[in-house]
C-alpha cells in the first residue's frame, strides 16, 4: 500500500482489499483524466520526482542488472554461480552465503544418508527427509534448551565409554 504511505505488503481481509483497490482505480482515474484536460488545453507539466538519483543509486542499478544479466546467460557455470554467489553477498550478506553453503552441504548429507540407509525403495521423498531431519533438529534443540546440562553428561558418557575399551 504505497499510496496510503506504507512501503511494504500488507495482508487485508477481502472487503478492505476491495475498497483499497476500488480507491486507487478511481485516484488513477482522477489523476489520467486531470493529465488529459491538461494536455487538451495545452498546460500540461511534465512528470518530476522528488527523490535525487545518487551516483550510488546508479551503482547499485547497474551491479543488480549486470548480475541479473550474468546469471541468465548460457555461460559457463562458474561465472552463473559467481553472480549468484554476489546476488546473494549483496542482497542478504554473509548470512545468505553461510545458508547457500549449508544448503548444498545438507542436501548432500540427506542424499549420503538416503544411498547408505538404503533409502530408495522406502517411499519418501528427498524434500519429505530433508523436513524429517529439520524435524528431528528441532526436537534436539528443544531438548537442549530444556536442560542446559544434558550436554556435558552426554559427553561425559561417551568419554568413559572411550576409556573403558
Amino acid at each position: 500500500l504505497p499510496a496510503y504511505g506504507l512501503p511494504h505488503p500488507l495482508r487485508l481481509c477481502t472487503p478492505c482489499h476491495t475498497h483499497t483497490t476500488s480507491l486507487i482505480h478511481l485516484e488513477n482515474l482522477r489523476w489520467r483524466t486531470c493529465r488529459v484536460r491538461d494536455y487538451l488545453s495545452d498546460n500540461l507539466t511534465p512528470f518530476y520526482t522528488t527523490l535525487t538519483d545518487t551516483n550510488s543509486n546508479k551503482v547499485k542499478r547497474a551491479i543488480n542488472y549486470t548480475l541479473t544479466f550474468l546469471k541468465n546467460l548460457p555461460i559457463a557455470p562458474t561465472i552463473t554461480l559467481s553472480a549468484e554467489f554476489l546476488h546473494l553477498l549483496r542482497l542478504h550478506g554473509l548470512t545468505g552465503i553461510y545458508s547457500l553453503l549449508l544448503h548444498n552441504e545438507f542436501l548432500t548429507a540427506a542424499e549420503i544418508l538416503k544411498k547408505t540407509c538404503d533409502l530408495e525403495r522406502w517411499p519418501m521423498s528427498l524434500g519429505s527427509l530433508t523436513a524429517a531431519i529439520y524435524y528431528l533438529l528441532a526436537l534436539r534443540r528443544r531438548e537442549i534448551g530444556e536442560d542446559w546440562g544434558r550436554r556435558e553428561r552426554e559427553h561425559q558418557v561417551v568419554e568413559e565409554k572411550e576409556e573403558t575399551s
